[in-house]
């Protein structure tokens, strides 16, 4: 006769069972462990969840969101006003289409001479001394900047002509400056700027830097050192020279915005908020003839001053912008989704450190992959909470997962290793005798 016994094979755990541990593991440590017994595909699920859940806001927002709200928001400092002198102005009209190598839209601002005066200086426009709407000038990025006091680190060496119009009134013209546009310094010490005008908006036109292609990286240094050297003036120190105001570069290809708040103090360099976008996806796919006007394209059927610029200019702007604001947002998820595994990844350590500890009540029936199922269904929570959180407050979103994560697998340690007295096993030597 045979002497070979009849092995029993490990049961299954059935579906329902392994639902409620999944289920119950959003609040108990205990389901957690007990999670273990769950097939591989019903983690795969979780896992899946877990990393998916968080993106749902982002999509959501970054989907649907106006790229260009800054230009129409209540507070914004004040921009609209500076856009809307500037798009009625006689200049502006000159602004038409043309088409780089590619075939690809950009902005050519080749103004009429009787616009612009080039032997006059970037301080006679800033100061309202200029006779024309126009300042014509030429910088020059190399090491000791644009100006007596500049100091560039890192030159590009590159000279380029630039259009500059400075958008301001006279503060007489300006009762009271609304609450949006005074500083968030309350320091009594503050110097404020008080040269008698108020600067709306600083306008930067430069025909021939673009932001794509092989010299898109050249270009981008060359201008931060204009915005370094021209517009803040930053000395040796890095102490600014000028006032900071709201400003706007137009490129060939690109519209780039910094936004300040209209009571200007020398403290920081830092805008309050930002806008940036490309030329070519202003155009949203229409087909426009090379050497139209701009200001043709964007006024539209619209009739009065306010549509063409919301209708109009902003909607350009949201175009603009919104394909680099879309790549953004997956920029975040790709992060967002890196920075989750990873804590699961640190929390199964965690796990199979603990549970290998003399004390561990599962010393003996944990194995690294069970520690792999145990933090991925203790993240499922966090994951919830961190989806909750980034309809209100997307920038929390990181610490709230992340930090989660690690603050319950440091609790679950507590069902390995129970405090004295729990269990008998755990009891102090002269109880556990007894």
């Amino acid at each position: 006769m045979s002497n070979t016994k009849n092995i029993k094979k490990p049961q299954k755990t059935p579906v329902g069972t392994q639902l409620g541990y999944i289920g119950r593991s959003l609040w108990s440590n205990e389901a957690v462990i007990q999670s273990r017994k769950n097939s591989w595909w019903w983690t795969l699920i979780v896992l899946l969840l877990t990393v998916f859940l968080p993106w749902i806001p982002y999509l959501s927002k970054g989907y649907t969101a106006n790229t260009a709200s800054l230009l129409t928001a209540t507070g914004n400092y004040e921009i609209d006003k500076g856009f809307k002198s500037m798009i009625q102005s006689d200049y502006f009209q000159d602004i038409t289409v043309d088409t780089d190598s590619d075939g690809k839209y950009v902005l050519s601002y080749d103004f009429k001479e009787g616009t612009y005066d080039s032997t006059s200086s970037w301080d006679a426009e800033y100061t309202g001394n200029n006779t024309k709407a126009l300042y014509k000038g030429t910088y020059k990025d190399s090491s000791t900047g644009g100006n007596a006091t500049g100091y560039i680190t890192t030159p590009t060496d590159q000279a380029h002509d630039y259009y500059f119009d400075n958008i301001a009134v006279s503060s007489a013209d300006v009762i009271s400056l609304p609450t949006s546009s005074t500083s968030s310094s309350t320091s009594a010490s503050t110097a404020y700027e008080n040269n008698g005008r108020i600067t709306y908006l600083e306008a930067y036109f430069f025909n021939d830097v673009s932001m794509t292609g092989k010299d898109a990286t050249t270009s981008r240094q060359y201008l931060n050192n204009f915005v370094a050297s021209v517009i803040f003036g930053l000395d040796k120190d890095s102490a600014l020279s000028n006032y900071p105001h709201s400003y706007v570069i137009f490129g060939s290809d690109f519209i780039s915005l910094a936004v300040y708040p209209l009571r200007s103090a020398k403290t920081a360099s830092s805008p309050a908020a930002s806008y940036s976008g490309y030329i070519h996806d202003g155009f949203n796919g229409d087909t426009v003839a090379k050497g139209t006007s701009f200001y043709t394209y964007i006024k539209g059927e619209n009739k009065d001053l306010g549509s063409i610029y919301t209708n109009g200019f902003c909607t350009f702007c949201d175009h603009a912008g919104r394909p680099s604001y879309i790549s953004s947002i997956w920029f975040n998820i790709l992060i967002l989704s890196a920075c989750t595994v990873g804590s699961i990844l640190v929390a199964s350590i965690i796990l199979i450190i603990f549970s290998k500890r003399k004390t561990s009540l599962y010393r003996d029936s944990t194995n690294y992959w069970n520690a792999c199922t145990e933090a991925i269904n203790l993240s499922l929570t966090p994951s919830i909470i961190a989806f909750i959180f980034g309809w209100f407050a997307q920038q929390y979103v990181y610490v709230v997962l992340i930090g989660i994560i690690l603050f319950r697998s440091i609790f679950l340690i507590n069902r390995y290793t129970p405090t004295p007295g729990q269990n008998g096993e755990n009891k102090p030597l002269y109880e556990a005798r007894s």
